[in-house]
């Protein structure tokens, strides 16, 4: 029998897919059934609570996996690596190398870390859930071999010398795991802790060039979760020894993508992208012209508010760069008689203020991670998100008026029509707010209901997206839900490390000795941020850098209400910060744009947003007082 030479993989992929197609499927329908039945019949499915959080497993890394099938991680990508000089050479090999250390680490550390998980032994219904904590190695072996070079040559030897190096610190933990199945290990026990002193010694001659290898491509969660294994290198404790750093970067990683917040993440992004995928831009974008298409600038009202949106569910503006970003651009050259480079600079900058919006998933996270109640900051964020919005709205007018043509007068019968036309969709952010704010579903069954809501809409009922279409935004909701969870674990895992070090308190201390004043706090804090927007995505940056900053602003009592809101929009301000800003590379690629125009593109955009960030920095009773 013959078989095709990439059976194997063929047959794997397929696997890997149906796999977590069915976890997220059941990630939606589970959280529905369980608050129906707790409504209606008072009882909850048993285990339901623990099976739904474990099923993010298979979501977040087989779906990370499939972003390095495609190369999809992200990471901060200057072009530099398409050079042929020597400094192009370096730039393919160093993230090579770093790559093949770092997933070897995990993938022994996380085999070392399931095996010892109190939840490795239980079952949820009939499903061990050893099968779901496995998928987490799993994960980490297929992204080796598939960010592993194919043909031999230098990139596949840098990328083999990486994993060597990986292995002599999994020295422990491949320790650990022959301990648990019954090796006698004591052999080598003497030349691994000898190992472990190297190390720790070693670990800071590794980490100052991990992270400038950033700039070279390595995916942001090689530099993250690697950045945390060496800080914790010689620190944690594993079952049988010393731990050589990764198990509690595993572990932190764990405990974080297991909360019950984590599935709305997953959820969102799947109604987000249900929605791009659908005509319902295309309804959006005749909705707000019929009421908006007769004013002068009224084609800038509607592609900012089309942006707004689709950010606010996608979790990203840069999602909505890529998934609209041709539809927009279409309808602002019509507009505004074919001016590119307006349009393009719009289109960039206009997504950043559904940051700010419920279900913004950025605030989600941040109110788990500050422990603030997350209905709070929703509706705190929503006077500076519409200032936000009218504010780009006000410079994309004014900017672009030589451009604009008159458009079409207002018709009633138009806009009755389009309205009717997109009420089911418009309908979407009314039942988040209403399951949500009633107190009927959590933030993880909300989301299950937006998401089935506008699957069952979009699919069965509307009909616009056929079995294709649906394996494709399937595949691409898994890509970006699986590279944010990779990193959100991995970021944990540093962020845990810092708290736990004291780096927050070391730092309120400076701050209380050598800056008085609140307001010069806050500026310095805003020029921080900014280039943290810039180098970090805004998921990643939460978890990092939210630790940190939370107890520093206490010491000059900043209200947690406010200072979330100065954190979020100067991580959207940050997205479209040149040199680096990550959306400033997203709409080169979009739209075929070298990234130096795109910078003169957006920076009128930018100093509005980052006068708009001034005022929500300055002025902060204005913008926290509508919150509970």
């Amino acid at each position: 029998m013959n078989f095709h030479p990439n059976f194997i993989e063929l047959q794997g992929i397929r696997l890997e897919k149906l796999v977590a197609y069915v976890s997220l499927g059941l990630l939606m329908l589970l959280p529905v059934i369980d608050s129906l039945l707790r409504i209606f019949f008072r009882i909850s499915i048993p285990d339901g609570s623990l099976l739904i959080r474990h099923l993010v497993l298979p979501v977040a890394f087989l779906g990370a996996s499939l972003a390095s099938k495609n190369h999809e991680h992200l990471g901060i990508h200057l072009g530099i690596e398409h050079r042929k000089d020597w400094l192009g050479n370096v730039s393919r090999i160093v993230p090579l190398f770093f790559s093949g250390m770092f997933l070897t680490i995990f993938f022994f550390a996380a085999i070392s870390s399931v095996l010892i998980f109190p939840e490795f032994l239980e079952f949820a219904w009939f499903i061990p859930l050893a099968v779901l904590l496995l998928v987490i190695p799993l994960g980490f072996l297929l992204i080796f071999f598939r960010t592993m070079p194919v043909k031999p040559g230098w990139k596949l030897g840098f990328f083999l010398l990486g994993g060597l190096l990986g292995i002599l610190y999994s020295l422990a933990d491949i320790r650990d795991i022959l301990g648990f199945l019954g090796a006698n290990t004591t052999t080598w026990k003497n030349f691994d802790f000898l190992w472990a002193a190297s190390a720790e010694n070693l670990r800071y001659f590794i980490l100052i060039p991990l992270i400038l290898s950033a700039f070279l491509g390595t995916p942001l969660f090689i530099v993250l979760g690697g950045a945390a294994v060496l800080l914790y290198t010689g620190q944690g404790f594993t079952l049988f020894g010393e731990s050589m750093g990764a198990s509690p970067v595993i572990g932190s990683g764990y405990t974080l993508i297991t909360q019950d917040m984590v599935p709305a993440i997953a959820l969102f992004t799947l109604a987000g992208f249900i929605l791009s995928s659908s005509q319902t831009g295309e309804r959006f974008i005749r909705l707000f012209k019929s009421f908006f298409g007769g004013l002068p600038g009224g084609i800038v009202v509607i592609v900012v508010l089309v942006s707004a949106f689709f950010t606010t569910f996608t979790g990203a503006s840069g999602v909505t760069i890529l998934a609209l970003g041709g539809l927009l651009h279409t309808i602002l050259s019509q507009g505004n008689k074919g001016n590119d480079r307006f349009s393009v600079g719009l289109i960039t900058a206009s997504g950043s203020a559904g940051i700010l919006f419920p279900p913004s998933l950025a605030i989600i996270l941040y109110g788990s991670i500050a422990m603030i109640p997350i209905d709070s900051l929703f509706v705190a964020s929503l006077l500076p998100g519409a200032v936000m919005l009218v504010a780009v709205i006000l410079a994309g007018v004014i900017i672009g008026r030589k451009h604009h043509d008159k458009g079409t007068k207002f018709s009633l019968k138009e806009a009755f029509s389009a309205t009717l036309e997109s009420l089911p969709e418009l309908a979407v952010p009314g039942i988040i707010a209403a399951l949500f704010f009633s107190g009927f579903a959590t933030v993880g069954e909300t989301a299950a209901w937006a998401a089935l809501y506008v699957f069952v809409l979009e699919v069965f009922i509307r009909k616009e997206i056929s079995p294709r279409d649906l394996k494709k935004l399937l595949n691409r909701t898994l890509v970006i839900v699986g590279g944010v969870l990779i990193i959100l674990g991995v970021a944990r895992g540093l962020s845990s490390w810092l708290v736990e070090n004291g780096i927050a308190d070391l730092l309120s201390q400076w701050f209380a000795s050598n800056v008085q004043s609140p307001l010069m706090f806050l500026l310095i804090l805003n020029l921080l941020l900014l280039v943290v927007g810039c180098f970090m995505d805004l998921f990643s940056a939460i978890l990092v850098v939210v630790p940190i900053l939370i107890p520093v602003a206490a010491v000059y009592g900043i209200n947690p209400l406010h200072m979330a809101v100065i954190f979020l929009s100067n991580m959207g301000v940050g997205f479209i910060t040149p040199p680096v800003g990550m959306n400033l590379f997203l709409a080169s690629y979009r739209f075929e744009r070298p990234l130096v125009k795109i910078f003169v593109d957006v920076v009128p955009f930018l100093a509005v947003q980052l006068l708009v960030v001034l005022l929500i920095t300055y002025v902060p009773l204005f913008f926290y007082s509508l919150a509970p």
